[in-house]
């Protein structure tokens, strides 16, 4: 298993969101980012920026994929687990670390 803050793991989320973004008719990350503080900036005084960003990603502010099986396939490859670790590891731990993953990319696009 990959640590989260690898190189191949930021890479990994950053090639992902990248793909998002085109599919979305956006150019780049920062361009997500700048999606974001337009249409859901007025909820970051309320929540702070991250629980915020995690907020508008989950209610599909832009297409990340946000199926169960989704999460674990990709979770799979980024974390170079297999499908059943990677199962596992949701199972115990819920989803958040996927939604972190996404969040602390488009946070840190400039």
């Amino acid at each position: 298993m990959r640590r989260t803050n690898s190189k191949e793991v930021k890479a990994a989320v950053r090639n992902y969101l990248t793909e998002v973004a085109q599919g979305e008719e956006l150019n780049t990350i920062k361009d997500i980012k700048d999606k974001f503080v337009n249409e859901y900036g007025w909820a970051v005084a309320r929540l702070g920026e991250r629980n915020a960003c995690i907020e508008w990603l989950r209610g599909l502010g832009v297409g990340v994929d946000y199926s169960y099986y989704d999460i674990t396939q990709l979770m799979a490859e980024w974390l170079d687990e297999s499908t059943e670790e990677a199962e596992k590891w949701l199972d115990k731990r819920g989803d958040d670390l996927y939604w972190d993953l996404l969040v602390r990319e488009i946070l840190a696009s400039k």
